[in-house]
């Protein structure tokens, strides 16, 4: 009897030992409003805490943009993104390499895909909207109506045309940007008015990461000469990588992201989370200064 109960329980150590490691992943919703934050946790199961683990994760994902990243767990990373396209999307390619609980040698684990719907505000109450209503056209006009809109259409055309000549007369005569110098002095001032503003709410939140945009996109367009103030984030990133480098980029680039998401989709951040996006653009921006004064 003492034999047989020794043997059910080495059964079931050996079980436990040899149990597959799972990766789970799971979100706080599976429908986001364009703009909206989602919180993806991918975690491992049934593995040991001081097991050799190697995370990986694709350097984009189709449709999503990624605003935050937790690394503070060995055995879990959780990932806040969100997503500027309307439909269902899946957000996939994350693996991660672990030993074997059967033979200790490496091997490579894939998270299953999660979709995710993200919709347009259908209410009127959000601030974007990416779809809007089709109006049919009115086919019942007379004819002297197709008529006359030929006729404005070509007077419509020939202003245009004027006006553009007369523009580009201007611009030939006119310094497009400002000369560089000044420009850190600028920045400097505004980041020091910055590090006193209040955090507590949305709204002053909103107007930090508005007036800290505005003054990285200005420093940019003055030092680097091409018009960032006008650019989204999209171009913003496109042209910034080919006069800075690779870091100062990416880390001013998710700020700018941050900040849309604040302004744009009421999205509230930590208090923690503004203070690091002021200290890692005045870093980035530091580093292009002196790059620039090489």
């Amino acid at each position: 009897m003492k034999k047989g109960c020794i043997w059910i329980l080495s059964f079931f150590v050996s079980l436990l030992t040899q149990a597959q490691i799972t990766p789970v992943v799971s979100g706080s919703k599976n429908k986001i409003l364009i703009g909206e934050p989602l919180l993806l946790t991918f975690e491992l199961k049934a593995i040991e805490r001081n097991a050799s683990v190697q995370w990986r994760f694709p350097d984009s994902v189709a449709h999503f943009e990624l605003m935050q990243y937790d690394t503070s767990d060995v055995l879990k990373r959780q990932l806040t993104i969100t997503s500027w396209d309307s439909g269902a999307w899946n957000f996939e390619g994350v693996k991660v390499t672990v030993p074997s609980n059967a033979t200790g040698k490496p091997v490579t684990l894939t998270f299953a895909p999660v979709t995710i719907q993200v919709e347009y505000d259908t209410t009127g109450k959000a601030v974007l909207n990416d779809i809007k209503p089709i109006i049919e056209a009115d086919q019942t006009g007379e004819r002297w109506i197709a008529y006359l809109v030929v006729a404005v259409a070509v007077l419509s055309l020939l202003l245009l045309i004027y006006l553009f000549r007369k523009w580009k007369q201007k611009q030939s005569t006119v310094t497009a940007f400002e000369p560089p110098l000044g420009a850190w002095e600028e920045f400097e001032k505004a980041i020091q008015q910055l590090q006193q503003a209040g955090l507590g709410t949305q709204e002053q939140q909103k107007e930090f990461f508005s007036q800290l945009s505005a003054s990285t996109r200005r420093y940019a367009e003055r030092t680097l000469q091409q018009p960032f103030t006008k650019y989204t984030t999209d171009e913003t990133q496109f042209h910034l990588a080919a006069s800075a480098g690779r870091d100062e980029t990416n880390a001013i680039v998710q700020v700018l992201r941050l900040a849309d998401a604040v302004k744009f989709a009421k999205f509230a951040a930590p208090e923690q989370d503004c203070i690091a996006a002021l200290h890692r653009v005045t870093t980035a921006i530091q580093q292009i200064h002196q790059q620039q004064k090489q």
